[in-house]
């Protein structure tokens, strides 16, 4: 097959979706199939890939139709959430293409986005200026723009895929399926002279990345450290660049690449989430492929935590900390949820298994109309 990858490339920014992308786009090359991937914005004059990267505007149709004329795909795998879905599913469909829409995050799959009044209540640029994020961000982003795009789901788009059971069930469209995403499990060695606590993910408001700090304040009598991984996407954050003499045992490390952050996973006792809900974390997958128990504060993945007893799912903070306290206390009980996970991890999150899964239902896509 001919197949065009829509995202964000991880060259250009490193996230969860733009990893996935590349691992598929790799894959997907390595047995036979044609990538190109077209990257939202790219911003480099090379990539280092085994396919070709396109950079792309997506807000330009008329470029994105040339492209799609050019390299005539037999199926556009689109994974750039909502945004322009439905100009671009479109143009795809006038290109000839068939389109299939891969969802990352719970947004993905609803009418309009709907994050109530979270900036409110957290420091930063929109407490200061209310009126534009009420009149852009709420009305416009949440409401209009995103119902708008929304419809492609169940008129225009092919197929549409979920990495997270769960949010495909109110989903308006015949064909879809779930895939688990999969991860690299290749590892870099990393050494830290104490025990530690880790946490993985991009810094900004959706991370709780301060939970994450006063989760290692309220344990600095534990000998162990909690060490924070992730590029600071709002400035907000920057003050976790300067060592906080208060909370010796909490230090940034900064961006680090995935076989990096396998590594310190792998050597750390348990990973620690604080995200808001989401998509499915890679961080969890990583985590569970290394044998570590997760416990994360506010997110759940289609239950698995709890129902498969390889962490704990605490809601409320005091929880985070006794239960994380727990597990640092309890060596047996750690690696008992180690051992579960890693088997959930290959039973479930098997990168050639999920390759098969998604190279079976484009295939079925293109054969079948």
């Amino acid at each position: 097959m001919k197949i065009v990858i829509i995202n964000l490339h991880p060259q250009d920014q490193l996230g969860g979706s733009e990893l996935q992308c590349d691992m598929i786009a790799n894959r997907l090359t390595q047995i036979g199939h044609q990538v190109d991937y077209l990257a939202v914005s790219g911003k480099q004059h090379l990539y280092e890939t085994s396919y070709k990267v396109t950079s792309i505007d997506i807000r330009n149709p008329i470029r994105l139709y040339k492209i799609l004329k050019t390299i005539k795909p037999d199926i556009v795998y689109w994974r750039h959430s909502k945004d322009s879905l439905l100009n671009s599913s479109i143009v795809a469909k006038l290109a000839g293409c068939k389109f299939v829409y891969s969802m990352s995050s719970l947004n993905d799959s609803k009418f309009w986005n709907f994050n109530g009044f979270i900036y409110f209540t957290k420091p930063g640029w929109y407490k200061r200026n209310w009126l534009y994020y009420l009149l852009h961000d709420y009305f416009y982003i949440n409401i209009v723009h995103s119902a708008f795009n929304y419809l492609a789901i169940p008129f225009i788009v092919d197929g549409v895929i979920g990495m997270n059971s769960d949010y495909l069930e109110n989903v308006l469209n015949k064909r879809k399926i779930h895939i688990h995403d999969s991860v690299t499990t290749e590892t870099k060695d990393f050494y830290w002279p104490k025990p530690y606590v880790v946490w993985v993910a991009n810094l900004k408001n959706i991370k709780n990345p301060e939970k994450f700090f006063d989760l290692a304040e309220e344990l600095k009598e534990i000998p162990v450290d909690f060490l924070m991984v992730g590029k600071i996407q709002n400035k907000y954050y920057n003050y976790f660049l300067n060592d906080d003499e208060s909370v010796p045992n909490f230090h940034y490390l900064g961006e680090k690449s995935p076989i990096e952050v396998n590594g310190i996973i792998k050597n750390s006792l348990l990973l620690a989430h604080t995200c808001d809900i989401e998509g499915f974390p890679n961080n969890f997958i990583q985590a569970w492929h290394q044998g570590k128990p997760t416990i994360s504060l506010y997110f759940d993945p289609e239950g698995i935590i709890e129902r498969e007893r390889i962490g704990f799912f605490s809601k409320t903070f005091p929880m985070f900390v006794q239960q994380t306290k727990f597990l640092l206390e309890n060596e047996i009980e750690r690696t008992l949820m180690g051992q579960r996970a890693q088997s959930i991890a290959r039973k479930y999150f098997d990168t050639n298994e999920n390759i098969r899964k998604l190279e079976d239902f484009l295939s079925k896509i293109v054969k079948n109309g």
